[in-house]
C-alpha cells in the first residue's frame, strides 16, 4: 500500500473512532468530563491562550485592594539572590515596587502553589523542589517575577514501588519561566506515623513534621518516568 494510501487509511479509522466515542458516551458523562475540578484531579490542564508560562496570581493585596508593596518581602541574602539572577542592582532601586503571589502558572499549563513540588530549570539542568516564595518586581520600565524553590532530592523505594521526594537546604531563585512542571505529591504519613485526630469540627488526618512525600505517578502529568535522575 503506498504511503497515500495509509494516510487515508489511518484518517478514516480516526474518524470512525471518534463517531464510536461519541455515541458510547452519554452526554451527561461527556459534560462531567469537561468540568475544570474533575479535569484539574485528573491532571488536564490547558494552557490559558491569554497566559504564558510564568505568569502570577493571587497578590498579596492592602486594604485598598491594590497590590501589596511590601519591601519586607525578602531578606538580604534573597535581595542578592534576585541582583545575581537578573544581572543588577535591581532590589536597590527606589522605584522599584515589591509584590508577593501565591501561585505561577508552570510550563505544562497548571498553576503551581507555595508549597508544592515543582520542576525548574537552573543553569540548563533540570531540577526538583519546593516552592517556596513568589516575588514580582514592578518598576516603571518592566516587571519581573522570580520564584524562590528549595532544592529536593529524589529517591527510589524500592520495596514499594514509588519515588519519593524531600527537601534539601539549599534554596534557589529563578525566574517563573523555569518553572516546567507541578509535580503532585502525597505526604508520607505511614513512614511520618501521622495519625487520625479530633476536635469540634469532626475527626482530621493530623500530619507529622515528617518531611518525606510520594510522587503520584497515577496521576495523569507530562513528567519523565523517572525522576531520581534529575
Amino acid at each position: 500500500m503506498t504511503s497515500r494510501g495509509m494516510g487515508i487509511l489511518f484518517t478514516s479509522l480516526r474518524m470512525f473512532l471518534r463517531r464510536t466515542i461519541r455515541k458510547q458516551a452519554n452526554n451527561y458523562v461527556v459534560t462531567y468530563g469537561k468540568h475544570k475540578k474533575v479535569q484539574s484531579f485528573l491532571g488536564v490542564h490547558m494552557l490559558s491562550n491569554k497566559q504564558m508560562p510564568g505568569h502570577v496570581r493571587k497578590l498579596t493585596r492592602s486594604t485598598s485592594r491594590k497590590p501589596k508593596n511590601d519591601r519586607s518581602l525578602l531578606d538580604s541574602l534573597e535581595l542578592l539572590m534576585i541582583d545575581t539572577l537578573l544581572g543588577g542592582n535591581i532590589s536597590l532601586q527606589d522605584q522599584v515596587k515589591f509584590h508577593e503571589c501565591k501561585e505561577c502558572l508552570a510550563g505544562d499549563g497548571e498553576y503551581a502553589k507555595i508549597g508544592n513540588f515543582v520542576l525548574y530549570r537552573k543553569h540548563e539542568q533540570i531540577y526538583i523542589g519546593s516552592l517556596k516564595k513568589v516575588v514580582v518586581l514592578q518598576s516603571k520600565q518592566e516587571m519581573t517575577t522570580v520564584a524562590f524553590v528549595k532544592r529536593g532530592e529524589c529517591t527510589t523505594d524500592i520495596q514499594k514501588n514509588c519515588q519519593k521526594v524531600q527537601e534539601s537546604d539549599r534554596t534557589e531563585a529563578v525566574k517563573t519561566t523555569d518553572i516546567l512542571n507541578a509535580v503532585h505529591t502525597i505526604h508520607d504519613c505511614k513512614g511520618g506515623y501521622c495519625r487520625i485526630a479530633e476536635n469540634q469540627s469532626g475527626q482530621y488526618l493530623k500530619h507529622s513534621s515528617h518531611p518525606v512525600h510520594i510522587i503520584n505517578k497515577f496521576r495523569l502529568s507530562k513528567l519523565p518516568d523517572t525522576l531520581t535522575d534529575i
